[in-house]
């Protein structure tokens, strides 16, 4: 059976949001080091989410 890339493409599309969203209420602080430590964070998280998601695709 051939799997389509649908369900990553939906985990991809939910890091990405997650991502900006991060980035947007960080943009609202005025503290930049802030920022920047979430940003991160949220990066390092959504990678580690896609990450799991593709190891079960497979």
């Amino acid at each position: 059976m051939k799997r389509t890339g649908s369900a990553k493409n939906v985990a991809m599309g939910m890091a990405i949001g997650a991502a900006a969203a991060a980035v947007g209420v960080g943009l609202m602080n005025t503290n930049k080091r802030q920022l920047k430590k979430t940003a991160n964070k949220a990066m390092k998280t959504m990678g580690s989410l896609v990450n799991d998601v593709s190891s079960m695709m497979r």
